[in-house]
Protein backbone atom coordinates (compact mmCIF):
# COMPACT_ATOMS: atom_id res chain seq x y z
CA UNK A 1 0.00 0.00 0.00
CA UNK A 2 0.85 3.72 -0.92
CA UNK A 3 0.63 5.95 2.01
CA UNK A 4 1.03 9.65 1.58
CA UNK A 5 0.74 12.19 4.38
CA UNK A 6 -1.57 15.23 3.83
CA UNK A 7 -0.47 17.04 7.07
CA UNK A 8 -3.17 20.04 6.47
CA UNK A 9 -6.07 18.17 6.45
CA UNK A 10 -5.28 16.34 9.44
CA UNK A 11 -8.36 17.16 12.23
CA UNK A 12 -5.04 19.68 14.22
CA UNK A 13 -3.39 20.81 10.47
CA UNK A 14 0.50 21.04 10.58
CA UNK A 15 1.99 23.85 9.32
CA UNK A 16 5.36 21.89 8.77
CA UNK A 17 6.16 18.21 9.35
CA UNK A 18 9.87 17.56 10.44
CA UNK A 19 10.07 14.08 11.52
CA UNK A 20 8.07 10.88 11.03
CA UNK A 21 8.61 7.13 12.13
CA UNK A 22 7.23 3.72 11.76
CA UNK A 23 6.60 2.10 15.37
CA UNK A 24 6.64 -2.20 15.36
CA UNK A 25 4.84 -3.10 17.64
CA UNK A 26 5.32 -6.54 20.34
CA UNK A 27 9.00 -6.93 19.44
CA UNK A 28 9.14 -7.03 15.61
CA UNK A 29 11.72 -6.13 13.96
CA UNK A 30 11.83 -3.24 11.34
CA UNK A 31 13.96 -3.15 8.07
CA UNK A 32 17.19 -1.78 8.41
CA UNK A 33 17.61 1.75 6.61
CA UNK A 34 18.15 0.92 3.89
CA UNK A 35 14.53 -0.13 3.23
CA UNK A 36 12.94 2.06 6.46
CA UNK A 37 9.81 2.70 4.29
CA UNK A 38 8.63 -0.99 4.02
CA UNK A 39 8.30 -2.54 6.86
CA UNK A 40 5.48 -5.44 8.17
CA UNK A 41 3.82 -5.23 11.49
CA UNK A 42 2.19 -7.33 13.67
CA UNK A 43 1.36 -7.95 17.55
CA UNK A 44 -0.19 -5.87 20.35
CA UNK A 45 -0.04 -2.47 21.28
CA UNK A 46 2.79 -2.48 22.93
CA UNK A 47 5.46 -0.03 21.56
CA UNK A 48 9.10 -1.41 20.74
CA UNK A 49 10.98 -0.09 17.94
CA UNK A 50 10.58 2.60 15.10
CA UNK A 51 12.42 3.24 11.92
CA UNK A 52 12.87 6.80 10.61
CA UNK A 53 10.96 7.38 7.13
CA UNK A 54 11.92 10.03 4.70
CA UNK A 55 9.56 12.88 5.32
CA UNK A 56 9.80 14.85 1.90
CA UNK A 57 8.70 11.18 0.42
CA UNK A 58 5.73 10.79 3.14
CA UNK A 59 4.39 13.98 1.56
CA UNK A 60 4.95 14.04 -1.86
CA UNK A 61 5.28 10.59 -3.67
CA UNK A 62 3.94 8.47 -0.64
CA UNK A 63 5.80 5.65 0.80
CA UNK A 64 5.78 2.21 0.39
CA UNK A 65 4.34 -0.31 3.34
CA UNK A 66 2.87 -3.62 4.03
CA UNK A 67 -0.03 -3.72 6.38
CA UNK A 68 -0.92 -7.58 7.40
CA UNK A 69 -4.47 -8.30 7.30
CA UNK A 70 -4.79 -9.04 10.94
CA UNK A 71 -2.68 -6.39 11.78
CA UNK A 72 -1.97 -2.12 11.89
CA UNK A 73 0.84 -0.24 11.64
CA UNK A 74 1.39 3.43 13.35
CA UNK A 75 3.36 6.23 12.23
CA UNK A 76 4.28 8.76 14.49
CA UNK A 77 4.34 12.50 12.94
CA UNK A 78 6.06 15.57 14.93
Amino acid sequence: MNCVLHPEKLPCPLGKVTGAEMVATNGDALQGPEDQATASLTGSSVLQAAATLDVVALVTIGIKVTIPGDGAIVIRIK
